[in-house]
């Protein structure tokens, strides 16, 4: 411990356990002082504490935390403690999944990592980064894989980093030989194809019965999911990877991720409509096609169904969602893995995109009340967005997202004020939310302090650029992740007369990550701006970073329209001057 700093983060051993299937079994705490080692072992007291450490998640994984706080630590000692966790998840049954790390953020002087299995045990190694490969033995009825290095440097790695980015070198180990071979091990597990309890039978029958197509009584059933079953994760021992039966989910109304899964394709089998669980990473996305085939790969699972030969992404997770079915959002995680016992295995898993998940529609009117300006503003959001906006509502009620609206619009135009309250229109089908906010500015011109006469007036798309990344650098070497998918566009209008002028101008630009268009004119005494923003994937390359964030700097550069008006007319900037002039003043 070579401060205090050290002293006080390395103060307390812990060793972190699931006490379904693990023990844990302490062997030396020694502290080291010069000469002097004291062994704290036999007088350790050690604390044991419930960890819950995905509480916040609404889920209880029931991990325990065994605890040991060491007496009279210094700066300059040197601590040394070794344990055991003995125990293998029963949910795993003959397989096995790890990774060895070999460089990390800070230096090491040494490390070892040996991994031992039965002689002829199946193993598969996967390596990354530059990772070196393992000195194979022979121990007894053991093969022995050994990683060891010597005065390692810290590797400092850029922030920023999309999801599956593995800087680090590292390799992974796997007993499975294929992403198919994961979606056959987990099969028996989500198998509903037995007899149905009599109280899903009667849901399905209520379903078939109230829908005539298949894809009314798909909607139909991921709607009963949703709606009558709420999100709650207990995920002790194998229950973290082993649903509950279909039955028992309905009766506790209650369930993970895969619960609810499990209780969804139970009602889609008695509605003989084609479905499989689907093994998907929630944060790596497409990225974990990268990884060794395990189970360790995921977290999440979901509903691929078909109907007339077309692939349906469903999450019964989301909580209750807007539109029928082509029209709400599905899932969209890049890859996945089925579970059956004739998986495929990896497979796409990306559900289809609306045109624009957000528009939004600015019309700022001048109104005769000398330098006041009203602003009618239109927000508009479809499928994931509009459910997004859908539950904000539920639990923020109108008022308290009208107030928030008004709150926005206040930090960008000070004074001003709501002249109507928030117009709410849902379609339900279509799922699309519209609101419509309408305000006025008073004194929404400013005059300009060397020239009086002149008043001046900015429009900008403010919520557009709230949607857009702005990077900090200049240059990278690895790639920098975006929000994915992300599609946006924003029109402003400024009614005026046709004593203003203005150009039209259109620019395009077209990166591998993302496109953007810009469009400005003026016709019949209108002035218009429009906005769209459009990503392709969630990284940037370094090579294309720098192309890119000229781009979005000059978009931004652009984005900022000035009116300008000579309110005396005297001739010194030419009589009753009124211009339009764009970019940043």
């Amino acid at each position: 411990m070579n401060n205090s700093v050290a002293v006080e983060g390395n103060s307390t051993i812990t060793a972190t356990f699931d006490p379904e299937y693990q023990r844990v079994i302490f062997h030396t705490i020694r502290v080291l002082r010069g000469a002097e080692m004291r062994d704290l072992l036999s007088d350790a007291a050690f604390d044991l504490y419930r960890a819950e450490t995905e509480r916040d998640r609404l889920i209880y994984n029931g991990t325990l935390e065994l605890s040991y706080i060491l007496p009279d630590l210094r700066v300059g000692d040197v601590v040394d403690y070794s344990y055991s966790i003995v125990g293998k998840n029963p949910a795993m049954g003959p397989h096995f999944s790890d990774a060895v790390q070999q460089q990390y953020g800070v230096p090491m002087k040494s490390w070892r990592n040996r991994l031992l299995f039965p002689q002829g045990y199946d193993i598969h190694l996967k390596t990354f980064s530059g990772a070196m490969a393992p000195e194979v033995s022979v121990e007894g009825a053991h093969d022995v894989y050994t990683w060891q290095d010597r005065d390692v440097p810290a590797l400092q790695v850029e922030g920023s980093l999309p999801p599956g980015t593995l800087s680090f070198p590292q390799t992974q180990v796997s007993s499975f030989d294929s992403w198919a071979a994961v979606g056959r091990y987990f099969a028996p597990y989500f198998d509903v194809s037995g007899p149905k309890s009599e109280a899903i039978a009667r849901v399905a029958s209520n379903i078939r019965e109230s829908h005539a197509s298949e894809a009314a009584r798909l909607r139909a059933a991921l709607g009963f999911v949703q709606r009558e079953v709420r999100y709650l994760g207990i995920e002790l021992g194998a229950g973290g990877y082993i649903p509950r039966p279909a039955g028992q989910v309905l009766a506790r109304r209650f369930g993970d991720c895969k619960d609810m899964v499990v209780l969804l394709t139970s009602l889609l089998d008695a509605l003989d409509i084609e479905a499989a669980p689907l093994l998907v990473n929630s944060d790596l996305r497409g990225a974990v096609q990268k990884l060794a085939p395990t189970y360790e790969a995921f977290d999440h699972v979901i509903v691929a169904a078909k109907i007339g030969g077309q692939t349906y992404f469903l999450d019964p997770t989301r909580g209750e969602q807007l539109g029928d079915l082509e029209h709400l959002q599905q899932g969209r995680f890049g890859k996945g893995v089925v579970i059956s016992a004739q998986s495929p295995g990896m497979i796409e898993a990306d559900g289809p995109l609306p045109p624009f998940y957000k528009s939004f529609k600015d019309r700022y009117v001048p109104l005769p009340d000398w330098g006041t300006m009203r602003l009618i503003s239109l927000s508009e959001y479809h499928m994931g967005e509009a459910d997004n906006i859908a539950n904000w509502i539920k639990s923020a009620g109108l008022k308290g997202v009208e107030r928030s609206f008004l709150e926005y619009y206040q930090g960008i135009y000070k004074g001003l004020q709501q002249t109507g309250p928030l117009k709410l229109e849902m379609d339900e089908d279509d799922a699309t939310i519209r609101l419509t906010a309408d305000y006025i500015i008073p004194a929404a011109w400013t005059h300009d302090q060397d020239e009086p006469a002149i008043r001046r007036f900015w429009v900008e798309p403010h919520g557009f650029f709230d949607q857009v990344p702005d990077f900090d650098n200049t240059t990278r070497k690895s790639a920098h992740v975006i929000a994915h998918p992300v599609r946006v566009r924003h029109d402003v209008e400024v009614l005026l007369d046709d004593s203003w002028q203005d150009e039209n101008i259109e620019e395009s630009y077209d990166h591998p990550a993302f496109s953007f268009d810009v469009k400005h004119g003026f016709k019949d005494g209108i002035l218009s701006r429009q906005y769209t923003y459009v990503t392709k994937t969630n990284r940037v390359e370094p090579e294309d970073f720098r192309a890119s964030k000229e781009t979005l700097d000059h978009v931004r550069s652009v984005s900022q329209t000035e009116l300008a008006e000579n309110t005396l007319g005297d001739g010194s900037l030419g009589s009753n001057l009124r211009g339009i002039f764009t970019g940043k003043f």
